[in-house]
């Protein structure tokens, strides 16, 4: 069974759909906004079907922005 790991920071998914396109997301969001693990995004960015993320300097916070995100899962969907 596998775990994924949320915060109280995590917001819902369906709230990303309502966020500008700037706006940052971890990665717990985009795994809730995909409906996978934390461990498939990092398999669908491996794949280059999910963006990299923008590591924040002097920090292990990587974060991606939710325009990237949403064109990219759009792209899946329309293939």
């Amino acid at each position: 069974m596998t775990h994924q790991r949320q915060s109280s920071t995590v917001r819902d998914p369906k709230v990303l759909n309502e966020l500008s396109d700037d706006a940052p997301i971890s990665i717990d969001e985009v795994a809730l906004y995909i409906g996978k693990s934390t461990r498939s995004v990092h398999r669908y960015i491996n794949k280059s079907l999910l963006p990299r993320p923008i590591k924040c300097t002097g920090t292990s916070l990587a974060i991606f922005y939710a325009g990237d995100i949403r064109r990219a899962v759009a792209g899946w969907r329309n293939q």
